[in-house]
């Protein structure tokens, strides 16, 4: 699955949760009891749901390939993508994703396209005790577990564009305070005007970029969530992250300034560019495709699990376009004819 856009929610993974119920550590014949007890499937140490099959192992030899290093030395290494040839870069965790996110409409039940539009498909990975809930509107909303949701739970969001349904919410039916970040608006703006009225603060600053645009004022996921705390071990419930090609810059500040980040985030969910051309064509090089591995190690790694991915289209799922491939929008390989070429080799040959 090559697609343009992937939204992706992670929430705790529930191995942590299984193995307290017993006071020594459980045998694999009882993890795998206990995670049948619950609807899911054991694959190696987690918890899945909503698969026939658990997905290929992940190669335990590539794992950590820059996890020694020090956290000065990834901040200024240029560039981020290990040394050697393109084609023995070894991507465990993409290849990994990929194969867990397809087979949609066969073997797999957890991801269903839509029958009027193939361009969409969304994947259901939660557990079967949870509510999965669409927070915010249609253009501004994003999936979330909502008995992961506090009352006054923690929220640090990137990427408003003048829609704050999915902030109000966090706000208006959970108490959230934090902050919401956005550069590209007006202070005086609608948006910020909304949430002006709540304890979710506006702020005029924008997150990093790999090689991309800078502006004024930026803060990585860490230095936000300091911010907002002053506390270097405080926990954060909701990280929001829909700030086009922002999420490549995400591991190499992790790593640089707050290693054991995600351990204390609850919920993160974030909009991934795929393509690497047009205008949301954010992941072009080797560079950003590492970046995009070694931020699925670090949430593997912290104990997240993945709750839920949508499948979008970039801008290329246009009428000229149908008539051009001749497709049309409910054919179920429009998205492969007309999405041809959009990725890195290198991401394809993944099988992702």
């Amino acid at each position: 699955i090559c697609a343009c856009m992937l939204s992706i929610s992670l929430g705790f993974l529930l191995l942590a949760a299984v193995a307290m119920e017993g006071s020594s550590s459980p045998t694999t014949a009882e993890r795998s009891t206990r995670c049948a007890q619950t609807g899911g499937l054991l694959c190696g140490q987690d918890c899945v749901f909503n698969l026939r099959a658990c997905p290929p192992a992940r190669p335990a030899s590539t794992r950590r390939r820059i996890r020694g290093r020090d956290s000065r030395e990834v901040a200024n290494s240029t560039p981020l993508v290990p040394k050697g040839a393109p084609n023995t870069l070894e991507l465990p965790h993409i290849t990994a994703l990929g194969k867990l996110l397809s087979g949609y409409g066969s073997t797999n039940d957890a991801c269903k396209s839509d029958p009027r539009y193939a361009f969409r498909v969304g994947c259901d990975f939660s557990k079967p005790s949870e509510t999965l809930k669409r927070v915010g509107s249609e253009w501004g909303g994003h999936y979330l577990v909502e008995e992961l949701l506090p009352p006054g739970c923690s929220v640090v969001s990137y990427g408003l564009a003048n829609d704050v349904t999915f902030e109000m919410y966090l706000s208006d039916k959970h108490g959230c305070t934090g902050v919401a970040m956005d550069p590209t608006i007006s202070p005086s703006s609608a948006a910020a005007d909304s949430l002006a009225r709540t304890e979710i603060r506006y702020a005029p600053v924008g997150a990093p970029s790999l090689g991309g645009r800078v502006f004024t004022s930026e803060h990585s996921p860490p230095r936000a969530l300091y911010e907002l705390t002053h506390k270097r071990t405080s926990g954060l419930h909701v990280l929001k992250m829909d700030c086009e090609g922002c999420e490549y810059a995400v591991a190499r500040d992790v790593l640089a300034h707050d290693p054991t980040f995600f351990r204390r985030v609850s919920q993160f969910t974030v909009e991934v560019h795929l393509s690497r051309k047009g205008p949301t064509g954010f992941l072009h090089t080797l560079e950003h495709l590492w970046a995009f591995e070694e931020l699925l190690r670090l949430l593997h790694d912290s104990g997240l699990r993945l709750a839920h991915a949508d499948f979008a289209g970039c801008g290329e799922d246009t009428y000229p376009n149908f008539r051009k491939f001749k497709v049309k929008p409910s054919d179920p390989r429009a998205p492969d004819v007309i999405n041809r070429g959009q990725c890195l080799p290198e991401l394809t040959a993944t099988g992702f």
